[in-house]
């Protein structure tokens, strides 16, 4: 098993899908996952440090 160093996001403009793009930790691969819109946008969120409320159905 491989660790993550760095987790990017981006959308596919072919397909105007979310991307997450996760980089494999001392080294240049990066691999590109393609999300769904609502899982994307609570990845935003956690990406910004943003806090909530209450728990979220991933907490």
């Amino acid at each position: 098993m491989k660790k993550v160093s760095n987790v990017t996001m981006g959308i596919d403009k072919v397909s105007n899908s979310p991307i997450v793009f996760l980089r494999i930790q001392d080294t240049n691969v990066v691999v590109p996952i393609w999300i769904g819109p609502c899982e994307a946008g609570v990845l935003a969120l956690i990406l910004r440090n943003e806090d909530f409320e209450r728990p979220l159905t991933h907490d």
